[in-house]
């Protein structure tokens, strides 16, 4: 009875071992299943930013060539505002002249009429 006994104990032992072996097996396996599947989404993300900064690379040169763009509008609209200014200046400088130029002749017939007047004046006399 004692051989039957530890015979039975062993088997007992044995189909206990193997059970476990068995659990930590599919344990493993899960293990593997979800590291593969972490693995799978981790490439997945990679990938995503892979294209994410790829489109921002293409972003970026787009608001390059626009900042380019943009310095040279700027550039030329400068241009523009002094040439614009330089013309503001001579029109400036012509009023100026004119106004100038009218003066004196508003003097000029100042005298001519206080002439006139005061030749009238003598000849009346």
């Amino acid at each position: 009875a004692p051989r039957h006994c530890f015979d039975a104990w062993a088997a007992m032992v044995r189909d206990g071992g193997a059970a476990r072996l068995a659990a930590d097996v599919e344990s493993a396996r899960a293990e593997a299943r979800a590291a593969t599947a972490n693995a799978e989404r981790a490439r997945s993300d990679a990938e995503a930013a892979r294209s994410d900064a790829e489109a921002a690379r293409g972003d970026a040169a787009v608001a390059r060539r626009d900042a380019e763009a943009a310095r040279g509008e700027a550039l030329r609209r400068g241009e523009a505002a002094e040439a614009a200014a330089a013309e503001a200046a001579r029109q400036g400088a012509l009023v100026a002249d004119a106004e100038a130029k009218a003066q004196a002749l508003e003097a000029e017939l100042r005298r001519l009429r206080e002439d006139g007047d005061a030749t009238g004046e003598a000849t009346t006399e």
